[in-house]
């Protein structure tokens, strides 16, 4: 069902002494038709990379000053081009051509995303307010009567995002052998849960999503959304927590992953590009 298409790599050096691993080094974004960019932090520069589906295209940084983590950026669609606002003097212009220039933020105009969620970031869907309870845990309310509806507890940590499609409800967990669980959001029942190591990114297509599976090999799984039935899988070098991941068109799947140098130091990141054939679900 999924084939790759290339797998490239290209050196640059992230994390340091007492920092993170690199889960949240950066993110892809589609510039055109079949141009694609992943940006990221090295060395207080901003960097850009551009490829196709062909390969590797070029590489652009621009040198920042104060950086934020690329965890806390804002990555915005407008008219023309992509902006990201990496810290509160500047945002950086993408364009659809894949050149990027620095642009000063104007007065008083700053927001930035963070891209954890703590116990008081709750979830609205509709009617529904889903709140943390502690952290392996949710409880879901109504707004409209106050009453609590469900209490479910979960394996792993739960900073990451959920996501709601008709009456499912999915959420990823980080760490301890983590899952995507998928529930009834009015009863908290479970539908199905998947093992995947720890992942916490999640893309969706029309009719199923891919995920990473961690492991001393790492994967892409393809996975229906009614049924949770993996319907197709792709190794990979090796996958880090929360390593970036897009899906485009439907049609097609970015992944990255990290070789580890030494403790907390990662160098040559390796980007695979997959299609996922069609009449696959």
């Amino acid at each position: 069902m999924m084939n790759n298409l290339w797998v490239k790599g290209w050196e640059f050096e992230v994390g340091g002494p007492g920092m993170w691993p690199p889960n949240y080094d950066g993110a892809f974004i589609q510039l055109d038709d079949d141009l694609y960019g992943y940006v990221y932090l090295e060395n207080n520069s901003i960097v850009l990379t551009v490829f196709n589906r062909s390969g590797f295209l070029n590489k652009q940084s621009c040198p920042i000053e104060h950086p934020t983590i690329p965890s806390l950026w804002t990555i915005e669609k407008s008219d023309k081009d992509w902006i990201v606002y990496c810290n509160q003097q500047f945002q950086f212009h993408i364009s659809s051509k894949g050149d990027i220039r620095q642009v000063p933020i104007p007065e008083r105009f700053f927001h930035i995303l963070n891209a954890y969620h703590f116990s008081n970031d709750p979830f609205v869907f509709g009617d529904f307010i889903i709140e943390h309870k502690g952290s392996f845990g949710y409880s879901c309310s109504s707004i409209n009567t106050q009453k609590k509806l469900w209490e479910i507890k979960v394996q792993g940590y739960l900073y990451t995002d959920m996501k709601r499609i008709d009456n499912q409800l999915f959420i990823c967990t980080a760490e301890h052998g983590g899952f995507v669980y998928c529930f009834d959001i009015n009863t908290g029942d479970l539908y199905y849960k998947i093992r995947t190591g720890g992942t916490a990114k999640i893309q969706f297509g029309i009719d199923y999503f891919v995920c990473y599976e961690l492991g001393k090999n790492g994967k892409v799984m393809l996975v229906d959304i009614k049924t949770g039935t993996l319907l197709d899988s792709i190794e990979l070098y090796k996958t880090t927590i929360d390593c970036p991941l897009l899906l485009m068109d439907n049609s097609y799947i970015i992944t990255l992953s990290f070789k580890k140098q030494q403790k907390h130091q990662y160098i040559g990141v390796i980007t695979g590009l997959a299609k996922v054939r069609q009449g696959t679900c």
